[in-house]
């Protein structure tokens, strides 16, 4: 009797340590946003004490595998990818909070770009197309800012992370899987979720490394190699490709690339739990909660069967404790060395000021975000993949690697119109980047009512106090105004008013923060206006008059500036306080008096104008705009009324007022507000309405002898009143509009716009 007790009491013993021994590998496949649902089975495992002891995972399935391994929550890795962070990696786009409005060049009408490099005088390098779908730059930061503390802690041996983990990767090349175990684990995630056209590829190990699930979605396999666990819990949330609809080219492409996968596992290791999410789509991270709830339901469904496989169990309070211990570990990260690499020793040392003003005090991740945002404000470098490396002493460098920007590019673009403001655009930058970055550029654009050339030469320094820029430019602008704005009403003889201007200039600009910078200047221009008095003349008997003007200006500029888009804005804020001083010569001839009439008077002026434009996000769909300008100056009149209102400074805050002369909206002393009410119908198309008031403080009359005179002041604002449906393209925009003006009188227009209208910069600039 004593034998039989002995040995059920050592069969009990044993049976017991079996249990305590027993280990469960997860693995996740591939998925896009399909992979949340890992998320939910996650939570579900972990509420009923189910433990996961090693994760393997491809794309989807190593992003979220790779938080868990580092410790994160079921509701941490759920606020991340709920974010607006999460949102702006995904889509590629960087929050404008890290743009250095400073550092960016004026916007251009170009429709697309084509780049070259000269680097190897033996071969000419061309680009067009975009490498990927979604731009790199904001991920590569923030999968090193989210996974380096794990990288440090584990010493780059993904067995020492909380959790074991293994992230799969595909060699093309080689036509094969990548495994890895070892090195940074945020570039073993990135690697592994890299897919084909929509996200860039990295290098691992000097090996193009793109999305795992290329030639293995469901890794198994290696669980089953590198851990051999006891039980097999499988979380599939993709299926091989089938035949794609003919407008699905997400589809088509993941058709052609995906190579079959089976996921199934033998029912004596482990079980498959498959998840019906045909109507999720790669990217629809939009949909996360009812995902996650899909995933935590479906996982729910399989924890008694689990159980009855595993004896094991991991109550949720000692796993939560053993996180909170395994993260409380976590290094503080500061850098004290900024390491660069594929640039030489001047434009390293551009590179490294961005980062380090201090070289003596070492620099935060926050610091490290903000510098490498900064540097691609300015187009001079078009990648960058950031490493946290850990020093022999135990500090920290920040390894850059780095790709310089080609550095010539041919712009094309311009603007498409019903009005006869029909225009192209072709434009030429070249980069040059050493101890400084230097821009050189040049534009024209061309068409029957618009025609401007501009070289211009801009030179960053990036010097530790105080970073400043210098630009110089030379710039040609000839605009006509017609007596009919329509396209198919031309004449030569209707252009009832010819301004030319041509100037030298040059500004030193400073900035205040990442939105402020502060610029003063000085120019020389010549300004000539040919003009008729009136519309109403014989075009074939009446010679144009001329006004000559030769200034020479000091300026001053103060600018927020947080608007992004080129047209149609519907975010951000930009305020401006600008300062102009002007002394000069007006010439002026009467070419109808016989002899002709000629005077040569001295102008000089003081002008100073404020402007004030927001937009509100009161609702999701729903923009408000706020608009407001006050300008003041004491400039006079010049020798006829049409003389002096085309040089008055003139209200045109809608695209259809920049390309049409309306002398009631010209004044020397003017406010104006506006208020633009937008419709957010999609993240491509907006209806938006726009409407202004426009009060002179003296309104400019032309007398019985068509000289200038004031009007005595009252209250009676002009007005102008826009509706437009807009398409925003990545290359473009489409706007359908109407608009009124209060004056001339049944001022309607209708008209469409495709493209840019963008002026060059006039010599002053109102």
């Amino acid at each position: 009797m004593k034998k039989i007790i002995a040995a059920f009491a050592a069969f009990l013993c044993l049976n017991s340590a079996y249990a305590q021994s027993e280990r469960i590998g997860l693995v996740l496949s591939g998925g896009g946003a399909r992979g949340i649902a890992h998320i939910g089975l996650i939570q579900a495992l972990e509420e009923n004490n189910i433990p996961i002891d090693y994760i393997t995972g491809t794309s989807m399935g190593a992003i979220v595998g790779g938080m868990y391994s580092m410790g994160y929550t079921p509701t941490e890795m759920m606020d991340l990818l709920k974010s607006d962070e999460f949102k702006l990696w995904q889509a590629g786009k960087i929050d404008d909070n890290m743009i250095n409005y400073f550092k960016q060049d004026e916007f251009t009408p170009e429709f697309f770009r084509v780049k070259t490099s000269f680097k190897d005088s033996l071969k000419i390098k061309r680009s067009f197309l975009p490498s990927s779908l979604i731009n790199p730059l904001p991920m590569n930061f923030a999968f090193m800012k989210l996974f380096s503390h794990a990288t440090v802690r584990s010493k780059g041996d993904f067995n020492n992370l909380f959790v074991p983990f293994r992230a799969v990767a595909s060699d093309v090349y080689s036509k094969e899987p990548i495994i890895m175990s070892d090195g940074d684990l945020g570039d073993a995630v990135r690697a592994s979720m890299s897919f084909p056209f929509v996200f860039k590829p990295i290098k691992i190990n000097g090996t193009l490394a793109y999305d795992g699930g290329i030639y293995n979605n469901y890794p198994v396999d290696i669980m089953e190699t590198d851990f051999a666990p006891d039980f097999i819990v499988g979380s599939v949330v993709s299926e091989n490709p089938t035949i794609p609809e003919e407008d699905d080219l997400m589809g088509q492409i993941e058709n052609m690339i995906m190579h079959k996968t089976n996921y199934e596992i033998d029912s004596l290791k482990g079980i498959s739990i498959k998840y019906d999410l045909n109507d999720v789509s790669l990217l629809d991270f939009q949909k996360a909660d009812d995902i996650y709830k899909f995933g935590y339901e479906k996982g729910l469904e399989y924890v008694e069967l689990i159980k009855s496989r595993v004896a094991r169990e991991m109550p949720s309070s000692e796993l939560e404790m053993n996180r909170l211990n395994y993260r409380s570990n976590d290094p503080v990260i500061e850098f004290n060395e900024v390491i660069v690499e594929g640039a030489n020793n001047l434009q390293s040392t551009y590179i490294k000021d961005h980062f380090q003003r201090d070289e003596s005090k070492p620099f935060t991740m926050s610091d490290a975000e903000n510098g490498y945002f900064s540097i691609f404000s300015d187009s001079k470098i078009s990648e960058i993949m950031p490493t946290v490396v850990e020093k022999e002493d135990g500090t920290f460098a920040l390894k850059l690697n780095v790709k310089l920007n080609q550095d010539f590019e041919t712009l094309i673009g311009g603007n498409i119109s019903s009005l006869n403001s029909n225009r192209i655009f072709l434009g030429f930058n070249y980069r040059m980047l050493n101890l400084y970055a230097l821009d050189l550029s040049a534009g024209f654009q061309l068409s029957q009512s618009y025609t401007s050339a501009q070289a211009k030469a801009r030179i960053d320094f990036p010097t530790k106090r105080l970073p400043l820029s210098i630009d110089a430019r030379y710039a040609f602008i000839r605009q006509k105004y017609y007596d009919s704005d329509r396209l198919f009403d031309l004449s030569e003889n209707s252009c009832f008013i010819d301004q030319q201007q041509m100037y030298a200039m040059i500004n030193i600009a400073m900035p205040l923060n990442k939105t402020a910078k502060m610029s003063f200047g000085t120019g020389y221009g010549i300004l000539q206006d040919r003009y008729y008095e009136s519309k109403h003349v014989d075009f074939s008997t009446t010679k144009e008059n001329i006004s000559d003007y030769y200034l020479l200006q000091v300026n001053g500029l103060l600018e927020w500036n947080k608007i992004r888009a080129k047209q149609y804005p519907t975010s951000g804020y930009k305020h401006t306080i600008s300062g102009m001083f002007v002394t000069g010569n007006e010439k002026f001839k009467d070419r109808n008096t016989d002899p002709i009439y000629k005077i040569k008077d001295k102008t000089n002026w003081f002008e100073v104008k404020g402007t004030s434009e927001i937009y509100y996000h009161p609702w999701s769909k729903f923009v408000v705009g706020t608009y407001f300008e006050l300008l003041m100056s004491n400039k006079k009149f010049y020798q006829n009324y049409t003389a002096t209102i085309l040089q008055a400074p003139a209200f045109m805050p809608t695209i259809h007022s920049t390309l049409v002369f309306r002398d009631a909206f010209r004044a020397m002393n003017y406010a104006a507000v506006g208020v633009k009410p937008i419709w957010l119908i999609s993240s491509m198309f907006q209806l938006r309405g726009e409407v202004y008031g426009f009060q002179p403080f003296r309104k400019i009359k032309s007398g019985a002898d068509n000289k200038a005179r004031y009007a005595d002041f009252k209250i009676a604002p002009e007005y102008i009143a826009e509706v437009s449906g807009v398409m925003t393209l990545p290359f473009a925009t489409i706007a359908l509009y109407v608009n009124r003006y209060s004056t001339p009188k049944d001022d309607w227009n209708f008209g469409l716009n495709i493209g840019y209208v963008i002026n060059t910069r006039k010599f002053l600039n109102n």
